[in-house]
């Protein structure tokens, strides 16, 4: 694994995330389900979602899949 930097815009607004992944693609197949997700979120779970490591994100992201219906 290696730490990659991912442009990235999400509501309009451009940043970079860092990501810890197994390849560049990887980084930024996970960019776009943490985006993905956010929009099913209200504002307040948003903001404490954003405050969570990206392995905290991805998990609950993983457990989100797998008992939903999506």
């Amino acid at each position: 694994m290696a730490w990659y930097l991912v442009n990235t815009e999400y509501a309009g607004i451009h940043s970079n995330v860092i990501v810890k992944a197994d390849s560049p693609e990887q980084a930024e197949k996970d960019v776009s389900v943490i985006e993905f997700f956010k929009d099913e979120l209200s504002d307040e779970q948003k903001k404490k979602f954003e405050k969570l490591s990206h392995k905290k994100q991805m998990n609950i992201i993983k457990q989100y899949l797998r008992y939903s219906d999506v």
